[in-house]
């Protein structure tokens, strides 16, 4: 899961420098909802954040053919929902001494799982709060992007604690 990871943050990366880079390769397959699923196991805050940069950007750059490109609409619209609401894991990150396995544990146990442990968005720096708005507005695109009954299906496949966030957080 390591690896994935960190190649989920390279891509990232190099979205941020070149949107453009990525936006072919993202409209074949799945391609989005893996890259953004596997940024949602990262336990590094820069490189998470790095990385979510990178996918935002490229989201943003076409929303339409990035998800739901060759019919793979559910898992990456899954994916990035995945990868949003792990943003919202209500705790800390920033000592370097965490045991990653037991942050990814909680990680999972809150993203998978029945546990409700969610925050607001993180809004510690200028960035954060613009990567904030961003996120809120991207979701509601996805959504309306979707459908209503597409969207109902996606909810129906999401974890209830998801499902929850998004109704609490996002009013979906």
């Amino acid at each position: 899961m390591q690896i994935l990871c960190n190649a989920a943050i390279t891509l990232g990366r190099l979205a941020c420098v070149s949107p453009d880079f990525l936006n072919g390769v993202a409209k074949t397959g799945g391609f989005i909802g893996l890259w953004a699923t596997a940024l949602s196991t990262s336990t590094n805050k820069a490189e998470k954040t790095d990385g979510f940069l990178g996918l935002l950007s490229t989201l943003n750059k076409d929303l339409n053919n990035c998800l739901m490109g060759d019919n793979m609409g559910i898992s990456n619209v899954r994916g990035v929902i995945l990868s949003v609401a792990s943003w919202h894991v209500g705790k800390e990150r920033v000592d370097e001494k965490d045991d990653e396995d037991a942050l990814r544990e909680m990680d999972h146990d809150v993203l998978h799982g029945n546990r409700y442990h969610f925050a607001q968005f993180p809004n510690d720096n200028p960035i954060m709060v613009a990567v904030g708005t961003n996120v809120k507005g991207l979701v509601g695109t996805i959504a309306q992007l979707c459908g209503r009954d597409e969207w109902h299906n996606i909810k129906g496949r999401l974890p209830s604690n998801i499902v929850r966030l998004l109704s609490e957080e996002y009013q979906l």
